[in-house]
This record gives C-alpha cells, structure tokens and sequence, in this order.
C-alpha cells in the first residue's frame, strides 16, 4: 500500500496546553513512509525528537491520525517545523504536494464552516418564526 499525503498526521502536543503553548508535531514513522526513507534516523540523527507516550498514541489514534497497526508497532514524534525544512531543501517536490494539499484542506474547512454557519442560521430564523407564528 502506498503512504500518501491525505495519511500524514501534523498535530498539536500536548494538548492540555492553551492552543498558543503547544508544539507542532509529526510521525516520523510516517514521514519515513511518505518521502520513502529506509533508516530515517540515520538519515537525519541530529533531528530533534522524542517517543510518543500512551496518552497522545490515544490521541492520534482517536482522531484517525495513526494506524492502529502504526501505533502498537511505536511511534516517533518530530517537531513539524524541522520536517517541512528536510522536505524542503532534500524534497521540493514532496514538500510543494504537502503545502498544497495543507492548502486544499484549509479552503475546505472553512468553506464547511460557512455552510455550517448559513444552515445554522437559517434554522434559528426557522426557529425564530414558528415561535412567533405560535406565540
């Protein structure tokens, strides 16, 4: 099976932190996959980086950011900002594919938001006229 770009996880850690505390994180067991690198530790040994407890494993694995497989086989977590300057000095390509696809999914977020937000109001004018008309 092939790793594609829709299966890189990029999150925040810890998330018990105020939003502005947390530290950008990524898998490097997927990044790995993702660029295609065998020993990606002796690739790049001076990457910062750390084990992944038990707590944010059930984090990634909860919110479909990891395997299951992934997670019991032990995960790696690196600072994301180290990673996106690896893929975009050694990798261009795979680097340009990633920000395009970050920008892909933030203009598909917010535009669910909006469509969320139309729909919510227009149920609370709904809401809003079937009191009135019973009051």
């Amino acid at each position: 099976m092939e790793f594609t770009i829709d299966l890189l996880a990029e999150y925040e850690w810890p998330q018990s932190e105020p939003a502005k505390n947390r530290d950008t994180f990524m898998i490097q067991e997927q990044i790995a996959e993702y660029l295609g690198i065998k020993s990606f530790k002796r690739k790049y040994p001076d990457l910062m980086r750390r084990p992944v407890e038990m707590e944010e494993r059930n984090f990634l694995f909860e919110n479909g950011l990891a395997s299951e497989k992934m997670c019991d086989l032990g995960l790696t977590a690196v600072y994301g900002n180290e990673i996106l300057d690896i893929m975009c000095n050694d990798y261009p390509e795979k680097y340009e594919e990633y920000k395009r696809y970050q920008r892909e999914k933030a203009f598909r977020n917010a535009r669910l938001r909006l469509e969320t937000a139309v729909i919510d109001r227009s149920q609370m004018q709904k809401d809003k006229a079937i009191s009135s008309a019973s009051d």
